[in-house]
């Protein structure tokens, strides 16, 4: 069965994650790319709130540890 995450407007189904990039040092971003599409470059970027609540999320779910670098 498939595990979503809501974070604003958006859902995101974890199954189809390939790989979560933090941005920079000291930046609020973070962003999701998917795979398992004609397009391998499909992707989601969150900032601010939305990149933190992300982040909580993550860790909650047990896709990031609790040491994982914030954004």
């Amino acid at each position: 069965m498939a595990k979503f995450i809501q974070i604003g407007r958006k859902s995101i189904n974890l199954d189809n994650v390939d790989y979560i990039d933090m941005g920079k040092e000291g930046s609020t971003t973070v962003t999701i790319f998917f795979g398992g599409s004609e397009n391998d470059k499909n992707s989601i970027k969150f900032s601010g709130d939305e990149a933190n609540e992300l982040w909580e999320k993550l860790i909650e779910e047990e896709i990031l540890g609790t040491s994982a670098p914030r954004p």
